[in-house]
């Protein structure tokens, strides 16, 4: 079985900054997780991409967990800061 690099994105989300398009799974509550993560997880098996938009700081946990379990191949998390996405949106490493 040859494995796919980086099959879910989690977007550690605690600023509020990220609009998450209609495609991808928002997480701002407890509620939201058990849905969120049964995607991720059909997404993984699947062989399909996923990004997870997670503002809840006890969910941001808890998938920063399933990344262990799945491996960072599987799952990235990646926090997002106001600095690190203005490099994102102007294209650049260095911000001011």
């Amino acid at each position: 079985m040859t494995r796919r690099a980086n099959l879910v994105q989690v977007c550690l989300d605690h600023t509020r900054i990220i609009q998450p398009a209609p495609d991808q799974t928002l997480i701002e509550a407890i509620a939201d997780y058990v849905p969120a993560y049964t995607r991720m997880v059909e997404a993984i098996h699947a062989g399909q991409p996923l990004t997870v938009v997670v503002r809840h700081p006890t969910c941001a946990a808890w998938l920063r967990a399933a990344q262990d379990k799945y491996g960072p191949e599987r799952i990235q998390v990646r926090e997002v800061t106001c600095r690190g996405r203005l490099a994102e949106l102007w294209d650049s490493t260095v911000v001011f």
